[in-house]
């Protein structure tokens, strides 16, 4: 059988990346609720603008949640498989 090999710390690099990622999707967020306020009501009631804009908003808090769980869920999991590397080679070291 051949070994799988993991790379625990691109893993825990591409993860953190995450985090950079949620920063500028709410960076979009701020934005997208910024512009709802600029634009006069009459015009943003008329065509329904700033419901649409709210829905956007709504929308990418939705994707920051689940940004955040994949953080989560991959940290827990690289954690999990570190820690059964760990005990593996622990294991293995007692046979020798």
């Amino acid at each position: 059988m051949s070994k799988i090999e993991v790379d625990l710390r691109e893993i825990r690099s591409l993860n953190q990346n995450l985090r950079s990622i949620e920063e500028q999707v709410d960076g979009a967020k701020r934005g997208v609720s910024r512009l709802s306020r600029q634009i006069p009501g009459q015009i943003s009631e008329r065509h329904q603008i700033r419901d649409r804009l709210h829905a956007v908003c709504s929308q990418i808090e939705r994707l920051e949640e689940q940004l955040d769980e994949l953080y989560d869920v991959t940290r827990s999991c690289v954690e999990q498989y570190a820690e059964a590397e760990s005990e593996n080679r622990r294991n293995a070291n007692a046979f020798d």
